[in-house]
């Protein structure tokens, strides 16, 4: 091969490689500018659905008009976190929400100093009323409670909280809503809650006939079956700093609050009720009876039972609840007594055993006690006493005492219990399981 054909062969290579190269970074460039648009353009907002699989979906309005093209949906696990992905116009996801997240004293503000306090700054006239609840990342409720700007701050307190990631949620009466993750080192537990600031967020629909009421902006729609659907206002912004969204379903009872059970077993029927906990318990001592020669249960007569229902020992109580229902455990206890306090205005510390609480008198009948309640719940606690399993005699009978599903050894178990002149729900410790005591049950999620 002579030179100038070695030279022409050379310079031919170069110049494909060149073209070659320029190619490659014409498609890089375009490639990263698709990118960096999407990221621009779109808004990642974090959802959570803490108690059902749901369908998540936004979507934009304008004059009281769905814009088809801005629907996004996503299907979302239980407890389970989840991202929609909202591509967003030039001109929107600007304005309402990144003023709020600028401007101080216009957005919650949560600060964890990580030695188990936090501190929680609420707008006061958009969070006129606020309820906060306190989830573990597998969405198990741990507290609930009620704040208001009358108190210009709130302190509510867990004397023990294990080591995790929870979530915190607060919700206004209004409907404006907040989460956030946080993690925890175990030990006791605080959150201070302080008000001020003005305000201007835009009123978000809390139910879903009012997604009518929307004309412009941007829609979460969160819906599952047997559910009411959530549907609430919120501002999308570019980018991945968006709050996260949780949201907890209602059961949808079709507009008729359901009020009782029938056992099938026996045809029996029984009261049941929401209780501040966010669970529906019976409303009355169980009246199950096994059938013969099972010698588990006692009453002292036909009248007793007709009234406090069946005493059981502990293996008899944790296996008479009906199909769908359990004996609830010691923690669901706690947490029905907590949460009753703390509806009543108390401190929650513990197992909320404490003297201070008042969720005895919130949960007690208003008869029958030496001390009667005030039923806040329909709960209607009644003193059944206890017999000790040996002999045929009802003891304490102005008490009352309930098993709990958490056992303590092969031997023992926890109940509770609720003094006759007592304003607190009792935790007195590990027990015999040949004690017979009363049984309420729980309905399963």
């Amino acid at each position: 091969m002579s030179v100038s054909t070695c030279s022409s062969f050379l310079f031919g290579k170069a110049r494909i490689f060149s073209l070659c190269l320029a190619a490659a970074m014409l498609l890089a460039s375009s490639f990263i500018s698709s990118v960096c648009a999407e990221e621009m353009d779109t808004a990642y907002v974090p959802v959570i659905v803490f108690n059902v699989d749901a369908a998540v979906k936004a979507h934009l309005v304008k004059d009281g008009n769905i814009v088809s093209e801005s629907i996004v949906e996503i299907s979302v696990k239980a407890n389970t976190e989840d991202t929609l992905k909202i591509l967003l116009k030039k001109d929107e996801g600007n304005s309402v929400m990144q003023r709020h997240q600028n401007a101080p004293g216009n957005a919650p503000v949560i600060t964890n100093n990580r030695r188990g306090k936090i501190s929680l700054s609420l707008p006061a006239q958009i969070y006129n009323t606020a309820e906060l609840t306190l989830h573990s990342i597998n969405g198990k409720q741990i507290l609930r409670a009620k704040v208001n700007p009358t108190e210009t701050h709130g302190n509510i307190s867990r004397r023990s909280l294990a080591s995790g990631v929870y979530m915190l949620s607060v919700k206004s009466a209004n409907g404006h809503s907040f989460s956030t993750r946080f993690t925890h080192h175990g030990g006791s537990f605080n959150i201070i809650v302080m008000f001020g600031g003005n305000g201007n967020f835009l009123t978000p629909a809390p139910a879903a006939k009012a997604a009518a009421s929307v004309t412009d902006g941007w829609v979460i729609t969160v819906s599952a079956e047997g559910y009411i659907d959530y549907v609430q206002k919120f501002n999308p912004v570019k980018g991945r700093e968006n709050v996260l969204q949780g949201f907890e379903l209602k059961i949808d009872d079709g507009g008729v609050i359901e009020d009782s059970f029938t056992d099938e077993r026996d045809d029996q029927v029984y009261g049941m009720a929401l209780m501040p906990d966010g669970k529906v318990w019976m409303t009355e001592n169980l009246n199950y009876q096994f059938p013969p020669p099972d010698t588990r249960t006692w009453s002292p007569d036909s009248d007793y039972r007709d009234t406090y229902g069946l005493l059981y020992s502990w293996t008899a109580a944790m296996e008479a609840c009906p199909e769908g229902w359990h004996l609830p455990t010691r923690e669901e206890w706690a947490n029905l007594a907590c949460a009753a306090t703390v509806d009543g205005g108390g401190s929650v510390t513990g197992m909320c055993s404490n003297t201070g609480s008042t969720a005895g008198t919130r949960l007690k009948s208003k008869t029958g006690w030496t001390s009667n309640g005030t039923d806040d719940y329909g709960f209607s606690a009644l003193p059944g006493g206890n017999n000790n399993g040996v002999n045929q005699t009802l003891a304490n009978t102005a008490n009352g005492y309930w098993w709990t599903a958490t056992e303590v050894s092969n031997n023992n178990a926890y109940p509770r219990n609720i003094n006759g002149n007592g304003t607190h729900v009792g935790d007195p410790g590990s027990t015999s399981k040949t004690q017979r005591y009363s049984v309420r049950c729980v309905r399963n999620n």
